[in-house]
């Protein structure tokens, strides 16, 4: 009899066993097809939202492209060469942000200005471009493999940098990380500082003083001090520059040094990124685009939807 009590035990124990493994798988399969509802609407529910937010941003891009070059010649921005304004009603139905961001190309160092168009490196250029590495705290060896990576001969300037060197110029700053002698941490110092669109060629060094940085300014001539740069920017704030003879006016540049200046310098916005950020529900699609400013008209020269 006791025993027969013990393997009713037993049973009774297993049978709960089993009771309990089954109650966990089904509760663990029911906890996974929830969270896979969950992402499934949540996934839809972004993937419609970003269908709402890309014509918008889109819009507001082509839009602030054509407001700027249909009013002419565009001298400045702002004094620091880049403008961040809201964009008010793009249609009657949408209530979320819009935000354009919009800066001058040529206010900054044209990187493929370092190689002239028949592959070989350039000697002005490149001394100037350290100049601006050396302005930043970074190392002058970074002229060095961005050469090697453009430039059409074998000679290693620096160690490896020829290896799947591309050979010609960039088309986008992004390039620059493919570049394997590079760190992230220099291209991340550098990048507000950089081009790749050249003002009037590819391989031109040409800097619009109405919207360049201090670091950008002083690559332009040897001679020019941060003291001598701040006076052109302080120029520029009162009123922008309207002819490159301008440069005269300013103290210090009224002899050999402005007059060294002149063909090196433009005071014409042409080239032109514009940022296009549209936001809603915590859901945001960006666009960029450079665009170069012909006429009353635009070139579309890059475009990335994010």
């Amino acid at each position: 009899m006791s025993m027969v009590i013990r393997y009713l035990e037993n049973s009774t124990g297993n049978i709960l066993v089993a009771v309990l493994l089954v109650l966990a798988v089904v509760i663990g399969l029911l906890a996974d097809f929830t969270y896979d509802v969950y992402v499934t609407t949540h996934s839809i529910a972004y993937t419609r939202q970003l269908q709402i937010l890309t014509p918008i941003a889109r819009s507001g891009l082509v839009l602030s492209a054509r407001l700027l070059s249909e009013t002419g010649d565009i001298y400045s921005l702002s004094p620091t060469g880049e403008i961040s304004t809201p964009i008010q009603k793009v249609t009657e139905h949408f209530d979320g942000n819009l935000i354009m961001t919009a800066y001058d190309e040529n206010g900054r160092f044209n990187i493929n200005s370092l190689v002239y168009q028949n592959g070989q490196y350039n000697p002005a250029t490149y001394e100037a471009f350290k100049r601006l590495l050396s302005h930043l705290g970074l190392e002058t060896k970074i002229a060095d493999c961005i050469i090697d990576w453009m430039d059409r001969d074998k000679e290693e300037r620096i160690s490896g940098a020829e290896v799947d060197a591309k050979n010609t110029y960039l088309d986008a700053v992004e390039e620059i990380y493919q570049i394997s002698c590079l760190k992230s941490s220099d291209i991340e110092l550098m990048k507000n500082y950089i081009t790749v669109y050249g003002y009037d060629r590819r391989d031109s060094s040409v800097v619009n003083i109405n919207s360049a940085s201090i670091p950008v300014i002083m690559t332009i001539d040897e001679r020019i001090t941060k003291e001598l740069a701040q006076r052109i920017v302080d120029y520029r704030s009162l009123e922008p520059f309207k002819n490159t003879t301008d440069i005269l006016k300013v103290s210090g540049f009224e002899g050999a040094l402005g007059q060294s200046m002149l063909g090196k310098i433009a005071v014409k916005v042409k080239n032109l990124r514009i940022i296009s950020s549209a936001e809603k529900n915590g859901v945001k699609r960006i666009i960029e685009a450079v665009v170069e400013l012909v006429g009353k008209g635009q070139m579309v020269k890059y475009w990335r939807e994010m």
